[in-house]
């Protein structure tokens, strides 16, 4: 079942982790993103399997390794750059397994500019502010990568820090310019008629790249390989049966976020695929350091759990 909490405290110190045998939390944002965690707790998979994990929604990706590292919980599905982040900084992670990847049909992730902002193209961006979810996460990089490539410096945009849900407000009141956002607040601003869709950048950047991972230290993986397995097998086929059966997915993602109907109804669907591969994390990790966010080079290969 998913629990919700609105915040979550953790401290950079190891404590004890949970064992295979007790209920393993697994910690994720409220997105699509996940969606392959979704759909394996909606039709009950961990259960299949063997191994009882409980979901829990976490405000912020970022504080997730922070979690991870305090014992708080024992999982955690972070985007690429969170999870490159952390490494970076010494966390020790590993990658369990995928849950979707981008897709040049995607449209789950939209640039919106005001209404009133005098943005009409990418070329507008110069002097604005833009808000994004968490600074140095994936939507930061994904919004950088596509003013470079539409040539606009970064370094000329004001891009902020705002919550997901606060950017509809923040930018029907003129606080911001524009915003980089995912499909279901992308509606609502579009709806209200505040915003107007200026990209869905995933169009226009590389596809196939991991949108999210499933992760956890690398020492309690190593003290788990059973739960490892379980988890892995049940993700898989919750890849395969959102893949093939649309509306379950759907609701699982409605479920999980707890969207009302009409936003579910026409919710973009993710791409589902959970087999990480190391040159997905190579391409988050040259954005990362091509905008200044990590330094040296991450063994990206060492991250995927074999």
């Amino acid at each position: 079942m998913v629990r919700f909490v609105t915040a979550l405290a953790g401290l950079f110190a190891l404590v004890a982790v949970p064992t295979a045998a007790q209920p393993l939390t697994l910690g994720t944002t409220p997105n699509p993103a996940p969606a392959a965690v979704f759909v394996a707790d909606d039709q009950g998979l961990f259960e299949t399997y063997g191994v009882d994990v409980e979901v829990q929604i976490i405000a912020t990706d970022a504080t997730i390794p922070a979690a991870l590292v305090s014992g708080s919980i024992a999982l955690g599905s972070v985007t690429p750059t969170t999870l490159l982040s952390a490494v970076s900084n010494g966390i020790d992670l590993v990658v369990l397994s995928g849950t979707t990847v981008t897709t040049h049909d995607s449209k789950d992730v939209a640039i919106l500019a005001g209404t009133n902002s005098g943005i009409a193209a990418a070329a507008d961006f110069a002097g604005k502010t833009v808000a994004v979810p968490s600074l140095g996460a994936v939507l930061d990089v994904m919004l950088r990568t596509w003013l470079v490539q539409n040539g606009v410096d970064p370094k000329s945009v004001r891009i902020v820090e705002i919550p997901l849900p606060q950017h509809p407000d923040q930018l029907k009141a003129g606080q911001i310019d524009a915003t980089i956002t995912v499909d279901q607040f992308a509606q609502r601003i579009l709806g209200e008629g505040t915003g107007i869709l200026i990209s869905n950048p995933l169009a226009e950047l590389p596809e196939g790249q991991m949108a999210s991972a499933v992760v956890a230290m690398r020492s309690w993986a190593e003290a788990n390989p059973d739960a490892v397995a379980a988890v892995q097998a049940a993700l898989t086929e919750a890849g395969a049966l959102g893949t093939s059966t649309p509306d379950v997915l759907r609701a699982a993602l409605g479920k999980a976020m707890n969207l009302p109907e009409p936003i579910i109804a026409r919710i973009a669907l993710p791409f589902l695929d959970t087999e990480p591969k190391v040159e997905q994390l190579d391409w988050w990790s040259s954005q990362m350091q091509a905008h200044g966010m990590i330094s040296g080079q991450v063994d990206t290969a060492a991250l995927i759990w074999k």
